[in-house]
């Protein structure tokens, strides 16, 4: 609208109620008013109760409150058909149920504050109510505010009655709802850790912007419930909450999905990093995941590393969480721990953390290929190193670990050796760019990348499928590098 206010088409902006006390979502509120547009835009406000798990805060609880007492609407439907051939009742009518709104829906007392007409709440699951609706709204001049109530999952059975275990999966029976069983995931090992952790030490706390579930922190907050901190869908807020309870002398394990992580970031450098303070942050879903581009963890580390006073540790495996956490809160000082979704144990060379030193998984002679990997892309890289062996090409493997600092002892000890790096970001700001500038200033081998590219964006897909299309399976690494081999 604010783009071609000449325009007589509608602007319809749809948001969550969980999204709906974002601050981002509050400022377009407030700003919307002093545009040339206003009068065309529609808000619909989805309200379902749940953001990833349930909402919280007090805008929820004003919503809630809708919902709890829908009386209001049912009483202003019939009474106003009793009186519509009655104009100077139907006037007065319409006086009281301004004033009555504000009684009765005290979300429309927030919204009218902002300039908004509001119209609600009506059930968004039901067409037959929702269609005319809508066709009435848009006759009129905005701003406009449509609140409507729908369920998460409506329509299908087993999500409706578990929306919060429904909300991102990666398959299911399509009957039963039944889930795929796997072993112990990253985030399963770091709900477990974190719950010892605690009770071991009272001042560990847990923040997490609305995704309590999917960051493994349900037990935690059944366990120890005023420990527990749910911001909603506030990323840079919970960073900032933290920083407050860090200075408190509380030691703050803040979770984030890695894509999310992004709208923290001046949190990170301004809150945490520049008063070194020991806040934990702990990064789930890091690296390409089904969800598509918006939700590919792959671009963090480019901003991460830029900051100072933080450093970045990448457990390989559910096994290692545990003594990951446990080095980063004694580190007293801040520190991001990265992992994917998902994961598995393995077999692989496990050494206690050490700040910036690299573990060598697998010695090759003096003058062959080295590998370098981090996270969950060691195990890649050691089945890579498998099939090279099986055609007689030797090889190093290098678990990087940090990256930040870096190991660049190490790496300055492999100088002369060819190099090829495998990791679950973009090549550009991640594992290559440490090692291109660990070893910028002496002579050294080639380095090649095995990692995202930054110049495309990474479509929806299965993991497995988004690899294979980009020559990210260990099979296409390990031919590329042995066909890269017989020129060295």
């Amino acid at each position: 609208a604010a783009a071609n206010p000449d325009s007589e088409k509608k602007v319809i902006a749809v948001v969550g109620d969980g999204a709906a006390g974002c601050g981002v979502t509050l400022e377009a509120l407030n700003h919307v008013s002093s545009t040339a547009g206003a009068s065309r835009l529609i808000v619909i406000l989805n309200d379902n109760r749940m953001s990833i798990s349930g909402n919280v805060g007090r805008l929820s609880q004003m919503l809630n409150r809708v919902i709890a007492a829908p009386s209001y609407n049912v009483f202003r439907r019939g009474f106003k058909k009793f009186v519509g051939a009655m104009p100077r009742i139907k006037n007065l009518f319409s006086r009281l149920n301004e004033a009555g709104k504000g009684i009765f829906l005290p979300p429309s007392l927030l919204f009218e504050t902002f300039g908004f007409r509001y119209f609600g709440a009506i059930d968004g699951n039901d067409l037959n109510q929702l269609l005319p609706t809508l066709r009435r709204i848009k006759k009129i001049n905005g701003p406009l505010l449509l609140h409507v109530i729908t369920k998460k999952g409506y329509g299908c059975d087993f999500a409706q009655q578990n929306p919060v275990r429904y909300h991102g999966i990666s398959g299911c029976d399509k009957k039963t709802g039944k889930l795929p069983e796997s072993g112990t995931s990253f985030t399963e090992a770091f709900s477990d850790s974190l719950c010892i952790a605690a009770e071991k030490n009272p001042q560990i706390t847990a923040i997490t912007p609305a995704m309590l579930s999917g960051s493994g922190l349900t037990r935690f907050a059944e366990k120890f419930p005023q420990r527990c901190f749910d911001t909603g869908i506030a990323e840079e807020h919970a960073i900032s909450f933290a920083a407050g309870l860090a200075i408190g002398g509380k030691i703050p394990i803040c979770t984030f999905y890695d894509t999310f992580l992004q709208r923290a970031l001046d949190g990170v450098y301004h809150d945490i990093a520049l008063a070194k303070l020991p806040v934990v942050i702990v990064v789930d879903r890091s690296g390409i995941v089904a969800d598509g581009p918006t939700h590919h963890g792959i671009y963090n580390c480019g901003f991460l590393r830029a900051i100072p006073n933080l450093t970045i540790l990448l457990p390989a495996a559910p096994s290692e969480v545990a003594e990951a956490l446990e080095y980063a809160i004694n580190l007293h000082a801040p520190v991001v721990i990265r992992y994917p979704r998902g994961g598995k144990n393995f077999d692989f060379t496990s050494e206690p953390f050490r700040t910036g030193k690299a573990v060598i998984q697998k010695h090759g002679s003096p003058n062959a290929p080295v590998i370098w990997a981090c996270g969950a892309e060691v195990d890649t890289a050691l089945k890579v190193a498998g099939i090279l062996d099986e055609q007689n090409i030797d090889c190093t493997v290098i678990n990087a670990r940090f990256l930040k600092p870096f190991d660049k002892c190490l790496a300055t000890k492999f100088a002369e050796n060819s190099h090829f790096t495998i990791e679950d970001h973009c090549v550009s700001g991640g594992l290559s760019s440490a090692l291109n500038e660990a070893l910028s200033e002496i002579p050294h081998g080639t380095i090649t990348a095995f990692g995202w590219s930054s110049e495309k964006v990474l479509p929806h897909g299965e993991p497995e499928l988004i690899r294979d299309r980009n020559n990210m399976t260990a099979e296409k690494i390990a031919e590329k590098i042995a066909l890269k081999s017989k020129f060295l």
